[in-house]
């Protein structure tokens, strides 16, 4: 009832179809919109769909997920004694829809079921092990923790909710490229609630989101390249890697992603016999995850050095700072850092509320307090310019 309500924002009892996809995913349920589709069909959907039709969808679909662990189980139960071995729980876990980003969230969610001292688990247990998975939105605990110390950091005002710039500063924290544009949207689609912020759940949600359309990515691809060769076992090499780090967004070369997978320790990499040693490495599914994961990763670190831009908008900043410092000698300073401030804040020579603006950015980028700017500083002053601009951009759409 409650979820429902989220939705039900102007409170006539009614919510439309996508609303009600939101209210299932909510939820947990892995939402196929062809299933859901079919679900609505005897519906009038056009006209609202009642707390009742929720319910009902919503039970349809526990039935479903209830009939794809049987049949995930019957795969995967060798001897037929409709039991599994836990360490087949990662595959199953995905085979029935679940978008995990690694054993490990599995792993935990086995635990506090109370399934670790279990060689092998029955029904009723995996049905247990997917309500803890929904309880943690498939993350794990330290992505957890690291959620949630992102959005005390951002949380600037400490209202405990995120405004659509302090939403895009931390969505880049972690890793996850987004334009601002995208970041709009997404808190659009998750703010639940109607009140044009996201609090701490619903940001955990969207990024559960962006790690399940991480790992919908790297699926996917597995699926075109088993489709391909046609037969089970399916790794992939550096170009389909490639491929998928540049569909989710990332800004990574050729060379970067082959030193990637050069770079594991050759017990992850598809095994070859000797006559094939000198092939390229190959990853399996959940190497890849990790891969991904791991390269997310460096970037996020790449982007908290560089005040959150990436390395295509660092070299063009370069550009700029060698314009006023022709001489190469590492700082802006004098004459020229006021003309770079001038250039940033034109009106400043004129209106006060600028100036004091200016006088603001340039006190806080200013991290050594010496009057000059480092490359360092300069890329502060020009994160601090461009978050100021944002505000008065959705002060103003506002």
């Amino acid at each position: 009832g409650a979820v429902f309500e989220r939705y039900d924002k102007d409170r006539d009892g009614k919510v439309s179809a996508k609303e009600l996809a939101s209210c299932l995913w909510w939820l947990g349920f892995v939402v196929d919109q062809d299933v859901l589709n079919g679900l609505l069909a005897p519906l009038d959907a056009a006209q609202g769909l009642s707390q009742a039709d929720f319910v009902k969808i919503a039970r349809t679909y526990r039935e479903r997920e209830a009939m794809r662990i049987m049949e995930a189980v019957a795969n995967q139960d060798r001897d037929k004694d409709g039991r599994i071995d836990r360490t087949e729980l990662p595959n199953l876990i995905a085979e029935v829809g679940y978008s995990v980003g690694s054993p490990t969230v599995v792993e935990e969610a086995a635990e506090a079921s109370g399934l670790l001292g279990k060689a092998e688990l029955a029904f009723e247990d995996l049905c247990a092990l997917l309500e803890r998975i929904r309880e943690s939105d498939g993350l794990s605990r330290v992505e957890l923790q690291e959620v949630d110390e992102v959005f005390k950091l951002y949380d600037a005002d400490q209202s405990n909710e995120f405004d659509g710039l302090e939403l895009q500063g931390a969505v880049c924290w972690l890793g996850y490229p987004a334009t601002f544009e995208a970041v709009m949207e997404s808190l659009d689609a998750f703010d639940y609630d109607g009140n044009g912020t996201l609090n701490q759940k619903e940001f955990i949600k969207l990024i559960s989101s962006y790690r399940a359309d991480e790992v919908k990515q790297i699926y996917k691809a597995f699926l075109a390249k088993q489709d391909r060769e046609k037969h089970g076992g399916v790794t992939l090499n550096a170009t389909d890697l490639h491929n998928v780090l540049l569909s989710m967004g990332h800004l990574v070369t050729f060379e970067q992603t082959r030193s990637m997978l050069e770079g594991l320790d050759t017990s992850l990499h598809a095994p070859v016999d000797d006559e094939d040693s000198c092939r390229e490495p190959e990853v399996g599914y959940w190497e890849c995850l990790q891969l991904v994961a791991d390269y997310r990763a460096r970037a996020r670190l790449d982007l908290r050095h560089h005040s959150g831009f990436d390395r295509f908008e660092v070299v063009r900043l370069k550009k700029k700072f060698r314009q006023y410092d022709p001489e190469d000698s590492g700082v802006i300073k004098n004459q020229r850092l006021a003309s770079l401030l001038l250039e940033l804040f034109p009106a400043a020579s004129y209106n006060h509320q600028d100036h004091d603006r200016m006088r603001q950015v340039l006190e806080a980028a200013d991290l050594d307090h010496s009057g000059t700017v480092n490359f360092d500083e300069f890329l502060r002053l020009m994160r601090l310019v461009h978050d100021q601009e944002s505000r008065l951009k959705l002060a103003k759409e506002r």
